[in-house]
């Protein structure tokens, strides 16, 4: 009887790790190398999803806006996924 107790609670646990919807809040940069000839930079973030079931990188990503002539860029942006 204790076994199938058991059994129950790891299917629900399982069920509870599905994820139906998240955010990603793209803050700030500080620090960044000087990369144009003016010794600053023009700044971007691109980031990309990653499936652990499947141990592979989706083709869906995401990009922010282009901070210009910046070492330290503030982004302050939120990206939602349904």
């Amino acid at each position: 009887m204790g076994g199938g107790t058991s059994k129950n609670t790891a299917e629900s646990v399982e069920a509870k790790n599905v994820v139906e919807s998240f955010k990603i809040v793209l803050r700030r940069c500080t620090g960044l190398a000087k990369t144009d000839s003016n010794g600053l930079t023009d700044c971007y973030i691109v980031g990309r999803f990653y499936d652990q079931k499947k141990e592979k990188f989706l083709k869906q990503t995401f990009k922010s806006s282009v901070k210009e002539k910046t070492l330290d860029p503030e982004f302050n942006e939120v990206r939602s996924y349904f």
